[in-house]
């Protein structure tokens, strides 16, 4: 039961601003949608706020498109991995 209820966040993802701003964005011409969370792999940074990375990859028209997303605090903390903190 501890580890249950100590798993589930506050917020569901779906109420994340950037990733309604993505979904809304892309529409329903994507064939293919990645959502992740890759602050979550890492233990030390698993408990701060969501950080989600969107890929979208799908066809306009005759024209075919890419949209990836990457929130401001997943690009805060990669600098910060980077710079060794």
């Amino acid at each position: 039961m501890t580890l249950k209820t100590g798993a589930r966040p506050d917020r569901k993802l779906a109420d994340e601003p950037s990733l309604a701003r993505f979904t809304a964005a892309v529409g329903s011409d994507a064939s293919t949608v990645i959502v992740a969370q890759p602050l979550r792999l890492d233990p030390r940074r698993a408990n701060l706020p969501t950080a989600p990375l969107g890929i979208a990859v799908g066809r306009r028209g005759r024209d075919a498109f890419v949209r990836v997303d990457v929130s401001d605090a997943l690009l805060r903390e990669a600098a910060r991995w980077q710079m060794g903190f």
